[in-house]
């Protein structure tokens, strides 16, 4: 991906050219293959199909869990996407599934459902951006 710098909260730009917002920006897909998946292009590829069918009921299971103020759900939800994310390549959007997952066991409830919708909107950007259909090595 070409990468540019504009100061405006967009620092990219995607494989069609468009730009993008900086919590999209990815590790190279090359570098992910070779440290998680031992060079194994296929199982990367495998993973990440994976991950992108779960994230319907990733984003579920965080709505659910808001609407019932169930910070213990919401916990487990944002720390299963903290490691997805980071083994994605989206190491923005891991930190923030980190800092989601500290404000359901240290912040007022209130708190955490603001992260949590900070999170559900970068994941759902993520799931419709079309980058994770992009082959290892691209």
């Amino acid at each position: 991906m070409k990468s540019i710098t504009s100061g405006d909260g967009i620092s990219g730009l995607n494989m069609l050219g468009q730009y993008q917002p900086d919590f999209l920006q990815r590790v190279p897909l090359a570098d992910l293959v070779t440290k998680y998946f031992a060079g194994d292009a296929e199982f990367f590829a495998k993973y990440q199909n994976a991950c992108l069918a779960q994230f319907p009921n990733d984003l579920s299971d965080g709505h659910a869990a808001c609407a019932a103020l169930d910070m213990a759900t919401l916990m487990r939800t944002a720390h299963n996407l903290k490691s997805v994310l980071l083994t994605l390549g989206y190491t923005s959007i891991s930190q923030d599934a980190a800092i989601c997952e500290q404000c359901c066991q240290t912040e007022p409830v209130q708190r955490a459902v603001e992260s949590w919708s900070r999170l559900a909107e970068q994941l759902t950007a993520v799931w419709s951006s079309g980058d994770l259909q992009a082959k290892p090595g691209d």
